[in-house]
């Protein structure tokens, strides 16, 4: 499990770009000082999975 932020970007908006472009689902992190989103890969994730998030976290981060 690991929460991500990426700078100039919403926990909102990084939730719904991976949601409705790569089909990827995160959990929303906002306590204290820790606003970010949570993935939390598996072993029964895929590997297709794992490069659609990937893929979508690069995009957000450009």
């Amino acid at each position: 499990m690991a929460t991500i932020a990426i700078d100039g970007q919403s926990p909102e908006a990084l939730q719904q770009h991976l949601h409705s472009r790569q089909k990827v689902r995160t959990g929303q992190i906002d306590w204290e000082d820790v606003q970010g989103i949570r993935i939390s890969p598996h072993i029964y994730n895929t590997t297709d999975e794992l490069d659609r998030l990937v893929e979508g976290i690069r995009k957000m981060s450009h």
